[in-house]
């Protein structure tokens, strides 16, 4: 009898290992981080961590960790915020974490983030990459700090929640916001814009165009403006409707002519 169950107990162990699944993890630094904060609970640098460790994540910050691939991010499905800044990452596959709604990968090393499958992303810190190109399509992004990347050009037409954008630093000569209805803050010093349309931003607070290439700017539309910053740029006339006097312009050049609005 004492035999039999014994027999019993090891072939339902033995379903138990086969029914658990595991997610493969190529870099060290990334599985060590992850036993260091008891999220993978066999405790052991074996290259995996169990799905059933993952799927119960939905909180994961693995900032500063010296990671340079975060393969096997793709097995935590509960994702809804990741921290992942200040690592060695060249590339970040996100498109299995579906229910991601905040991400931070600033200070890596990044050309390209792909976006497209992420729809319940508000939030993004991508400053200090080499990202060239940015797709997103999250009808709930609203805020979004791309500093200091080689941004050329950035599509947010399908970002209709949007409202605050840093995007200094850049290469950016154009950018369309005519669907980001309820853009409050844009912030796109030092770039290479020779012109912007900002007409259909009626929610408009402030706007810091700084250090760009624009020869003129119409705000006619922004009655909601309260900070703006058009220095440095080749400017010959402002239009502008400031009847509340609210408008604080910082280091206008004096050959600028200011313009109302019919």
């Amino acid at each position: 009898m004492k035999h039999i169950l014994f027999i019993l107990c090891i072939n339902f162990a033995q379903v138990g290992l086969a029914q658990t699944s595991f997610i493969n993890i190529i870099d060290t630094n990334f599985e060590q981080i992850l036993i260091s904060q008891k999220i993978d609970s066999d405790g052991s640098i074996n290259g995996q961590i169990s799905t059933i460790d993952a799927e119960r994540i939905s909180f994961l910050n693995i900032s500063n960790a010296k990671i340079d691939n975060l393969s096997g991010i793709e097995g935590f499905k509960n994702l809804s915020y990741l921290d992942c800044s200040k690592n060695n990452l060249n590339t970040l596959n996100l498109s299995s974490n579906f229910f991601l709604e905040s991400l931070d990968c600033s200070f890596n090393h990044l050309t390209l983030l792909n976006l497209s499958k992420n729809y319940n992303l508000s939030f993004l810190s991508c400053l200090n990459n080499k990202l060239k190109e940015i797709i997103c399509e999250s009808k709930t992004f609203s805020h979004v700090n791309a500093k200091n990347n080689l941004l050329e050009k950035v599509d947010f037409t399908k970002c209709p929640a949007l409202a605050v954008v840093y995007i200094s630093d850049n290469l950016l000569s154009t950018i369309v916001l005519n669907n980001n209805l309820l853009l409050r803050e844009f912030i796109c010093s030092n770039n290479k814009l020779k012109n912007i349309e900002t007409s259909s931003n009626n929610y408009l607070y402030i706007l810091d165009v700084s250090n760009n290439e624009l020869t003129t700017l119409n705000l006619c539309k922004n009655t909601g403006l309260r900070q703006l910053n058009v220095s440095q740029n080749k400017l010959e006339a402002l239009y502008f409707n400031d009847n509340d006097k609210t408008l604080k312009i910082s280091n206008l050049d004096n050959s600028i002519k200011l313009l109302g609005c019919k």
